[in-house]
């Protein structure tokens, strides 16, 4: 079975990769971690350096994807959400 974990991201430069480590380290605790775990990071209109962030925690967690989301004003997490579903085919 594949897990798809979708973690919306908007101008979380600071704290994106301290959570990304600590959803790894919960994951092992649970039964999921026999399944393949893919992570979505969605990042959504940030203003910082989120994205470039996230892309190079890439080479760290070869499970983990970077879907950039650029909307005029279509911001919240339900969009970002949807948008990962909608290109993952969930």
């Amino acid at each position: 079975m594949k897990v798809l974990l979708v973690l919306p991201a908007r101008n979380e430069e600071g704290a994106l990769g301290h959570t990304l480590y600590k959803l790894k380290k919960e994951l092992q605790k649970y039964p999921y971690r026999e399944h393949v775990v893919h992570i979505v990071v969605a990042v959504n209109n940030s203003t910082d350096k989120t994205e470039e962030v996230a892309r190079a925690l890439v080479a760290t967690y070869a499970e983990v994807e970077v879907l950039s989301i650029k909307h005029p004003y279509r911001t919240g997490r339900g969009y970002a959400l949807q948008t990962t579903w909608s290109n993952k085919g969930g």
